[in-house]
């Protein structure tokens, strides 16, 4: 779980603790940025580690909230976590991961709920950093929330008690095609920190209930592009199996340079789609990193692989994805050459392969 989920699943009310790593040497499960939220009764949101750190974590978060209101310190405290050697125990259990984590607690009060809430609320196609400084020991820590275009790179620390951190908005994936095989990518890039936006034309598969919290469009493609608003923050993954309806949504796209387009097919059928077009975008067709997948599930771990692979590589280049799109990698499964793909995206094609098709290529 990302920050933006972690800060939106609060309600603003409840008493919390607000835990971030803010240094980490060696191995660790997450990097510096990551957070979590903390209350009482074991209530949490977002993770740190894979439940090794989280117990203790929780008792300190509930000594921080027991210090009253208004408290009579500062209520924040860094926590170093050693876990370098596999023989070394932490609570009883040998955990070996290779590393030490630096933890930064803070109640969620004042200016930090503050900010918590603004960045919640921010929705924009870039980053919001919140910056703390930390004075010494019994101070307060000042806080500020600023728009990314005030740094160079993600992650800052100076090393002297200044941590600036981004706060991504959820990238938005448009789902074009309602079927049964467009649910487990849904469920999972939901899962995965994206927002999503269902399009159909059948009225019955475009619902809230087969896809809850989803914004959903009925129509054309014509009205479809123009009521969710298309832009180039935007993901697309085209999947109704209907060939002209295919064609008119990818002619509507092809303009735009979105960050990704991704064609559920094979090779034949994405040909077909694409000729004639240049996509401004990156396409990515037939759709997912290559596993061999077969079926909606596996086929889905694929498509949301790639979805990932392609949002990570665009922020650590901080350049738009559409003009770096991912190399694929040799195929973990051997597949038929003369294999017919039909609707088996990444695990298809004629040498199913997933490959990235640069713009101005068909």
């Amino acid at each position: 779980m990302d920050a933006h989920r972690v800060f939106s699943s609060w309600d603003g009310e409840r008493p919390a603790v607000l835990a971030t790593i803010v240094e980490v040497n060696g191995h660790s499960y997450r990097k510096p940025g990551a957070c979590m939220l903390l209350g009482r009764g074991g209530w949490k949101r977002g993770s740190l580690s894979p439940g090794c750190l989280e117990a203790d974590l929780e008792a300190r978060a509930e000594a921080l909230l027991d210090m009253g209101s208004p408290p009579p310190e500062p209520a924040w405290a860094t926590v170093r976590y050693e876990m370098e050697s596999p023989d070394d125990l932490l609570w009883g259990e040998a955990i070996g991961c290779g590393g030490t984590v630096t933890v930064l607690l803070e109640r969620v009060e004042g200016e930090l709920a503050s900010c918590i809430r603004r960045a919640a609320a921010h929705d924009g196609e870039t980053a919001v950093h919140l910056e703390r400084v930390l004075g010494s020991a019994g101070r307060a820590i000042e806080y500020r929330l600023l728009e990314a275009s005030s740094f160079s790179g993600g992650v800052e620390n100076d090393g002297a008690g200044i941590y600036s951190f981004p706060i991504h908005a959820r990238p938005r994936l448009i789902v074009f095609g309602a079927g049964a095989d467009s649910l487990p990518v849904a469920r999972l890039a939901e899962a995965a920190g994206f927002r999503l936006a269902v399009a159909d034309w059948r009225e019955e598969l475009c619902t809230a209930e087969r896809f809850p919290g989803a914004q959903l469009a009925l129509g054309t493609a014509d009205s479809i592009v123009r009521k969710l608003n298309v832009g180039p923050a935007d993901y697309a993954f085209i999947c109704s199996h209907q060939l002209q309806r295919d064609r008119a949504m990818l002619e509507l796209l092809a303009p735009c340079p979105l960050r990704y387009i991704g064609i559920l097919g094979s090779r034949r059928r994405v040909a077909a789609l694409l000729d004639g077009l240049l996509p401004a975008a990156p396409v990515y067709a037939p759709v997912g990193l290559d596993i061999g997948a077969d079926g909606p599930e596996e086929i889905a771990v694929s498509v949301v692989a790639e979805l990932i692979a392609v949002r990570r590589l665009a922020a650590r280049e901080e350049k738009p994805a559409a003009r770096t799109p991912i190399r694929p990698r040799r195929s973990l499964v051997p597949l038929p050459r003369d294999r017919e793909a039909g609707l088996l995206g990444a695990a298809g094609g004629e040498a199913g392969f997933a490959c990235p098709i640069k713009p101005g290529r068909t």
